[in-house]
Order: C-alpha cells, then sequence, then structure tokens
C-alpha cells in the first residue's frame, strides 16, 4: 500500500467517504454495520498513514512536507474568508483521522512496537493551534452558511481533545522528569495558551454562541476525564470559570455535568496501569471515531455533491 499513500490520504480527507460505503455495502454482521463498516475503514487507513508519516518523517518532516504541505502555513488574519475557512475545516478533519489513527496504535500496541508512532512533530503545535483559532474567530460570522460550517466548532473541539492526549501520549514514551517529557508537557499548556483566547472571544459574541461552546468545551472536559488526563488535572482551575463567562449561573443539567468533572479524581494506579490507561483510551477513540463519522455522513447529505 505504501505506494498508494496518496490515495490513503485522500480516502480519510474525503468527507463523502463514509457515505459511499454506506450507499455500496450489502450485508452486514452483529460488528460491522453501514454505520460502522466506513469509521472502521477510516480508522484502519489512518493507523497506515500515521505509521508511514512517522518513518517518512525523518529530521525535515519530508512527509508531512509533501502530504500536509498546509499545516505550517495556516491562514493569516487577513488572508480568513469563506474560502479559508472551508479550507481550515477539511485540515482539521484530516489532522484528527490522522491523529486518531496513531492514538488507536499506540494504544493497541500498549508501547510494545518497534516505532513510536508520532505522525505529526510536536513542533507543529503552535500552527495545529492557529488552525483551530480560525474556525474560533470565524465561526460567529460564517456558520450560517451550511451544515458544514456548523459542524465546524464541533471539528474544532475534537481536534483539541486529540492533539491533548497526542502530546500526553508523546510525555508518556519518555520517562517521567526527562527532556522529551517536560518538553511534550510543555507543549500542551502552551497549545492551550494560543487556543484559550479564541475560546473566550467565540463566548462573548451572544448568549447561543455561549450556550454552544459551552456545551462543547463541557464535553472536552469529559472527554480527558474519561482517559485520566493529567492536562484536566491542572487546567481545571482555568477551564470552570470560562463556562461562567456569559452565565452567572450554568442551567442545572451543565452544572451536575461540571461538578462531576470537579469531583473527579484519577483511578488508582495498579500494576497493570499501562494496560488500564489503553483499554480506556481505546473505549473513548471507539466512541470518537463514531461520532466523527456520523458528523461527516451528516455533512456530505447535506451538501450532496459526491458521486458514488
Amino acid at each position: 500500500m505504501k505506494q498508494h499513500l496518496s490515495e490513503c490520504v485522500e480516502f480519510i480527507a474525503d468527507m463523502h467517504t463514509l457515505t459511499k460505503v454506506k450507499n455500496n455495502m450489502k450485508g452486514s454482521s452483529p460488528n460491522l454495520n453501514e454505520d460502522t463498516l466506513g469509521n472502521q475503514l477510516k480508522s484502519g487507513v489512518a493507523q497506515f498513514i500515521a505509521l508511514e508519516f512517522t518513518k517518512g518523517n525523518g529530521r525535515e518532516n519530508r512527509a508531512i512536507n509533501r502530504y500536509l504541505p498546509w499545516l505550517y502555513h495556516p491562514p493569516s488574519t487577513m488572508q480568513q474568508g469563506p474560502k479559508e475557512f472551508i479550507d481550515c475545516i477539511s485540515h482539521i478533519r484530516l489532522l484528527s483521522w490522522l491523529l486518531l489513527g496513531s492514538l488507536t496504535h499506540t494504544a493497541i500496541m500498549q508501547g510494545s512496537g518497534s516505532i513510536v508512532c508520532q505522525p505529526i512533530p510536536l513542533e507543529a503545535s503552535q500552527y495545529i493551534a492557529d488552525h483551530v483559532l480560525v474556525i474560533m474567530t470565524g465561526f460567529a460570522e460564517q456558520s450560517k452558511a451550511s451544515v458544514l460550517h456548523m459542524s465546524s466548532l464541533f471539528h474544532a473541539f475534537i481536534l483539541c481533545q486529540l492533539w491533548t492526549m497526542y502530546c500526553e501520549s508523546a510525555a508518556t514514551s519518555h520517562p517521567t522528569g526527562s527532556e522529551g517529557h517536560a518538553a511534550a508537557c510543555s507543549t500542551i499548556m502552551d497549545f492551550w495558551g494560543r487556543v484559550t483566547p479564541g475560546i473566550l472571544q467565540l463566548l462573548s459574541h451572544s448568549k447561543v454562541l455561549a450556550e454552544m461552546v459551552n456545551l462543547h468545551f463541557l464535553s472536552l472536559m469529559e472527554a480527558l476525564q474519561e482517559c485520566s488526563s493529567t492536562v484536566l488535572c491542572k487546567l481545571f482551575a482555568l477551564w470552570g470559570p470560562v463556562l461562567y463567562v456569559y452565565h452567572n449561573q450554568l442551567p442545572g443539567h451543565l452544572q451536575v455535568r461540571l461538578q462531576t468533572c470537579q469531583n473527579w479524581k484519577p483511578p488508582t494506579k495498579t500494576k497493570d496501569e499501562a494496560a488500564q490507561k489503553s483499554s480506556m483510551l481505546l473505549t473513548w477513540l471507539k466512541r470518537l471515531q463514531f461520532k466523527l463519522g456520523q458528523i461527516e455522513v451528516q455533512s456530505s447529505a447535506a451538501t450532496q455533491f459526491y458521486t458514488v
């Protein structure tokens, strides 16, 4: 498959892939049906791409420069128009599938693989944050254009979840206290230092947008809790007040969810801690994979510009 790497990247980048798979599927099984087969295919192909990127990057990030030439060149504030916004959604979706593939492989292998699957260099963090900020700054104006535009906020927050866990995974591949561990942890904190002002700016637009952002942000916190993220412990004191930027008091159901996050304590360490974390990560990734697939199918159905 190596000679078809470009086609593989196009396969996971195409918003209409899952709809095409769904429309061409005949028959099903208990574990695979028209709603899950496409997601499994994309996830599997994403794992392959993540490994090939890892092998092909080297010091000059050759694979990234060849297949993701836009990664290090996000649109500037002056360049951000409707086309740049749509392109940014596509780039964020592709990055999410790549990170999902990488994390899935890492969780399955539990650190026993011959290489550490890291297709996106940690140095790209600031550029990934810039792509997220394109969505945060343009969402209020662009979101009403189409279903795809409306889904952009979902994709931006999903990428934030995946990049956070990707950096945490990179940190655990190094001994605690080592330079590599410290660099990965620093990368996460820098990423959120860049992204949080964009979230705050979007929260200030209107009550409707504030409620939408709060739901996404709370879902992000719950996802990190589910994965036993160390970032949640470090940043909860900063993130909690974000939910109150537009509201003096949260609705009851959101208050209960926030309280659950606040009361959460990391699980007790066991002898099989690595296996336990991998199992939790895989469970979350499978659920996230399904969510990503469903949003892509909905966006594809709304555009109606595909051929089978």
